[in-house]
């Protein structure tokens, strides 16, 4: 399962730089970077989308950086 928090500095600069991110992803990819990434559902709070919206991204950003790595 790819999760975030395995990634280092370097290769986030990499996916921010080079994976062509949304702004919804890129707040994804920031606030999911912590020991304890928020659940779909606050990160849906957090960003004032609903979950489903949340859910598409995330699979959209997984995609990203599949495609770059």
């Amino acid at each position: 399962m790819l999760k975030i928090p395995d990634f280092t500095k370097p290769e986030l600069d990499f996916i921010r730089k080079n994976g062509n991110l949304t702004e919804t992803e890129e707040r994804i990819l920031d606030l999911r970077n912590c020991e304890y990434p928020p659940t779909i559902e606050q990160l849906a709070e957090i960003l004032g989308k609903s979950p489903s919206t949340i859910s598409r991204a995330i699979k959209s950003l997984k995609k990203k950086i599949i495609r770059l790595l």
